[in-house]
């Protein structure tokens, strides 16, 4: 493969990796954004806390680590719970998800043998859902960290 086209064909596919957006559907009455740092986790729901929306997000293929996937799938829900109002998220589900590749690779030829050299790294993403609520003040049962 011509070195252009290999070039344009990984942009590509680095492209479409990071296109994926977060969603949310509202199921309660949305409220006045805030800070995404001002959204907690909890392990449960909060006596009388309200459901506002289902958030969902997906992060970035090139974090490296699988903790620090997580704690970014986490700011991204989190963020996503903000635009509605919520100052709260009950996690769901987060899991894996990708499998595909981005590889490159260039080769020569001397004679009648060749030499090739690739590099390939794997496009896999953690993807998450959370419940975004809304907790009155004073009521903490926040998640350790």
């Amino acid at each position: 493969m011509h070195p252009i086209r290999l070039t344009a064909a990984v942009l590509a596919a680095m492209l479409v990796a990071a296109c994926a957006g977060p969603s949310r559907v509202l199921i309660g009455t949305p409220r006045t954004p805030i800070d995404p740092t001002q959204v907690q986790v909890y392990t449960k729901a909060p006596d009388r806390s309200e459901e506002i929306a289902i958030v969902e997000a997906i992060g970035s293929a090139f974090t490296i680590g699988s903790q620090a996937r997580t704690d970014a799938l986490i700011e991204k829900l989190k963020a996503e719970a903000a635009q509605v109002g919520a100052n709260g998220i009950i996690l769901r589900e987060v899991g894996d998800t990708g499998g595909a590749s981005v590889g490159a690779g260039t080769g020569t030829t001397i004679g009648a043998g060749g030499i090739g050299v690739g590099v390939s790294a794997p496009l896999t993403r953690k993807r998450g859902s959370a419940m975004a609520i809304y907790v009155p003040s004073g009521e903490n049962q926040r998640l350790p960290e």
